[in-house]
């Protein structure tokens, strides 16, 4: 994965000072109660710099929003990723409150810019920043107050979630420990720093960011409780507590700590390199729906979107998609499908979620275990989602909180159509090797290298981006459509595995709404004798290496190969070639991928689902042949993995094989400005809030809590052990430019896609 320039500028000089609005301090300020910049002790920097918490930053304020003038400190501005304050952020800020009671707190949320780096969005419109103001003497506030909770949040920074501390002219950073001065060397020996304007000291309020995982109530302060105020001698995270609350770090000094059972179970032996197998691990049976049924493209056409026209959907309530409240599309309100229908490709999208939790979609009257999309409070997320129709059509259910829902059908699986020419995955376009990203009014044709008489493409999709947009893919001898197959928000990678029609030439175009890099990795082609039909089954768990009883259990290592049987599952029909699976990637340490492929052969340089450890459960929908009747998965990096069967793909009667092996190979593509004038309109509908998101996010967490990550860092040392059993991380984290220069350098070698 080549990362854009600007990544590395940003992540070196980002100090996301952006807190609440002050006027510039007069000359007649009178001096701090406690002179003397932020100084903790040289216990606590040695505490908190064994910390490592990760930092994940808001996205670039343009394109997609706007600021009412040019000032950061008094600016207003709107963007779709303005959320209000986390729940955690909440509850965190509450807390201090009532643990200093002298304490107020002027600020969680804003939708404005960030005060230092003007061009991005400050952590308080993404709802994850407090501002904490102390006890004022003048304008500059008291430093014994505010030094004792700065102390404070920096030593339990892993244990609580913050990612960064800004305080008097200073700051912690979760990823790189502790700075100088906040502001640079423009401010230093300035109390009142007018010369560096608007960069913010925070001489009168301590700026707090938590961390994703404490946005959302993971981490073990909310999980456990708060760190003890009596300060028994005790040990959590890297420190370890002495009776008069002093702090030090438990490995360097081998200080035996106290019992303390909760903690203790958290702290976990050293996990293993690799998932262990239990091949005699009881396997799903499968639930056959109707006969096999060729694919016939319908679309796209939106089939509803609960933020406006919903009237395809059945359910008691409106609105968003209310917990319990199952909406259901019947049969014959799936717009233009063929009277023979059986079954829908569709694409789902959820948008404005009042907090975490996951979609299932099936046959209208089955129950499953599984889902079709996972969603986060604020977040957009989106998969695709093939389904058998039910008697009554098909269920859409919302579970743990409500939702807005989109959905867009793409195909239908009848009994006229083309069936499916499955290939091993085949990397088709990869734009990062071509010249810098830009805007494109036309899109980009990729050859697919389809066979003459494809009529469609089956193909995993990646999106790498700086800034927010869409991409719809699309034939391009036909006017671009209404819907978008991936939205991104900047900053990042989203996948998708597309299904689309091809133009008479044999050619698909990308259209991006924002400059974008496009990897493409085709995994079949829809041809009229083309010699699998699709099967559909109730959707069933293949693995989940979560649970106590999965043929694999653990989190998987890195490039560690697993063997899924699929044609020797009770019930599963004979032959089978292909499957089609929701995969997710749950509790990553890091960037990864998984490739999906047939066994016995080696895996293929493309990948099926990519995953990053600051966007938690990550899954979408993917196709792979079989070998010798068995589906294999390779991983890169380390993750949980969970798989769903939601399909197989069969021989049908009197089909032929190919002539030829293999298909044409793909030629270079086209870019922009070659593209045939087919007509377009404006894509991707509402791209901040609906349409496609790509399916990154998406998958299946199955009704499963993916519950709070407790082990440690892999790319650090182990946990050490003391005498009663409770666990403390080592001293020594990776330091500042050693780490980015891992990270570029894994990136680069592993995330193919």
């Amino acid at each position: 994965m080549r990362l854009h320039p600007l990544f590395f500028t940003a992540l070196a000089i980002s100090v996301l000072c952006g807190c609440g609005v002050q006027d510039a301090p007069s000359a007649h300020q009178e001096a701090v109660r406690v002179p003397g910049r932020w100084s903790p002790p040289a216990d606590v920097i040695r505490v908190a710099n064994a910390q490592r918490v990760e930092v994940v930053d808001p996205p670039a304020l343009y394109p997609g929003g706007r600021c009412s003038g040019p000032d950061p400190h008094r600016d207003w501005c709107s963007h779709p990723a303005c959320i209000a304050a986390h729940p955690g952020a909440t509850e965190l800020a509450n807390y201090i409150l009532r643990r200093w009671p002298t304490t107020s707190n002027s600020g969680v949320y804003g939708c404005r810019r960030n005060t230092n780096s003007p061009n991005f969005l400050s952590v308080h419109a993404v709802g994850r920043a407090i501002d904490i103001d102390v006890p004022e003497d003048g304008w500059d506030a008291d430093n014994t107050l505010g030094d004792e909770i700065a102390n404070w949040l920096i030593v339990n920074a892993e244990y609580i979630g913050i990612q960064r501390v800004g305080w008097d002219g200073r700051w912690f950073n979760g990823q790189r420990g502790f700075g100088a001065n906040m502001c640079g060397d423009r401010c230093l020996g300035d109390r009142f720093p007018t010369r560096c304007w608007p960069c913010d000291p925070h001489v009168n309020h301590l700026h707090i960011e938590v961390s994703v995982d404490a946005a959302h109530r993971r981490t073990s302060f909310f999980t456990v409780g708060p760190p003890g105020e009596t300060c028994p001698v005790t040990c959590y995270g890297n420190a370890a507590v002495r009776e008069d609350c002093s702090y030090t770090d438990c490995t360097e000094t081998g200080e035996v700590c106290m019992s303390d059972p909760v903690r203790c179970e958290r702290a976990a032996p050293p996990e293993p390199n690799a998932a262990s197998h239990h091949p005699d691990a009881a396997a799903p049976s499968l639930s056959l729906l109707g006969a096999p049924a060729r694919f016939a493209f319908t679309g796209p056409t939106r089939v509803f979107d609960t933020r406006g026209d919903e009237s395809r959907l059945s359910r008691t309530g409106s609105g968003r998609l209310s917990v319990g409240d199952v909406g259901v599309v019947s049969r014959a309100d799936f717009p233009g499908l063929p009277a023979s229908s059986r079954g829908a490709w569709l694409n789902l999208a959820a948008v404005m979620a009042e907090g975490d939790g996951y979609v299932q979609v099936a046959p209208a009257g089955a129950s499953v275990e599984t889902s079709s999309l996972n969603y986060q409070l604020g977040a957009r997320r989106s998969n695709a989602a093939p389904t058998a129709f039910g008697a009554s059509g098909v269920s859409f259910a919302a579970n743990r909180s409500d939702v807005h829902l989109i959905a867009d059908v793409f195909a239908a699986f009848a009994d006229e159509g083309n069936g499916l020419r499955a290939i091993a995955p085949r990397r088709v376009i990869d734009t990062r090797d071509s010249p810098a990203r830009e805007p494109r009014e036309t899109p980009v044709v990729v050859r697919v290298g389809a066979p003459a008489s494809a009529i469609g493409v089956v193909a995993t999709l990646a999106v790498l981006n700086d800034e927010a947009g869409f991409v719809t893919a699309y034939a391009c001898d036909e006017p671009r459509p209404v819907t978008s197959s991936v939205n991104f928000e900047g900053r990042g990678v989203v996948a998708n595995t597309i299904v689309s029609k091809l133009s008479a030439s044999g050619d698909l175009c990308l259209f991006a709404s924002a400059p974008a890099d496009f990897v493409v990795d085709v995994t079949g082609y829809f041809v009229p004798e083309g010699e699998l039909s699709f099967q559909a089954v109730t959707p069933a768990r293949l693995l989940d290496t979560r649970a106590d009883d999965a043929r694999y259990r653990g989190r998987l290592g890195d490039d560690q190969t697993i063997t899924l049987p699929v044609q020797s599952l009770r019930g599963a029909p004979t032959g089978a070639q292909a499957v089609t699976v929701n995969l997710t990637a749950v509790q990553p340490d890091g960037p990864g991928y998984v490739t999906l492929h047939p066994c016995g052969f080696d895996p293929p340089r493309t990948s099926s689902l990519n995953f990053s450890a600051d966007r938690g459960a990550v899954g979408t929908i993917a196709l792979s042949t079989l070998g010798d009747g068995d589906l294999c998965a390779t991983m890169v990096g380390r993750a949980h993995l969970i798989v769903d069967l939601v399909g197989l793909w069969v021989p049908t009667p009197g089909a032929t094989a190919p002539s030829a092996s293999d298909p044409p190979d793909p030629a270079d593509p086209i870019i922009s400005g070659d593209a045939p004038d087919a007509g377009t309109t404006d894509a991707g509908v509402d791209a901040g809030d609906g349409g496609v998101d790509g399916g990154v996010d998406g998958g299946v967490d199955g009704g499963v809590d993916a519950g709070v990550d407790a082990t440690p860092d892999s790319s650090r040392e182990p946990p050490g052990v003391i005498d009663d059993g409770c666990g403390c991380r080592a001293t020594s984290g990776p330091g500042n430019a050693l780490w980015l220069l891992g990270a570029a350098l894994f990136l680069r070698r592993r995330a193919r896609s």
